[in-house]
């Protein structure tokens, strides 16, 4: 149902700017925690993956790679 699809778009699109949004404020544990979210709507998002990598990054004081967020 095309309904259905374009909110799931639209919850992704939350998830994915809200972790992205926190990563670059070096909000690690705020950017894991809604990255992994996320993934329980779409657990192989590639975006909220790196995100939730990012994030691990971050939290282990690594160079964290914040991956930039899809086209809508």
């Amino acid at each position: 149902n095309a309904r259905a699809k374009a909110g799931i778009a639209k919850l992704l699109h939350y998830y994915r700017s809200n972790a992205r949004q926190a990563c670059m404020k070096e909000q690690w544990v705020g950017c894991g925690v809604i990255a992994r979210a996320g993934l329980r709507i779409d657990p192989g998002d590639p975006t909220l993956l790196a995100l939730d990598v990012a994030a691990g990054q971050g939290e282990r004081g690594e160079a964290a790679k914040i991956p930039a967020l899809p086209p809508e």
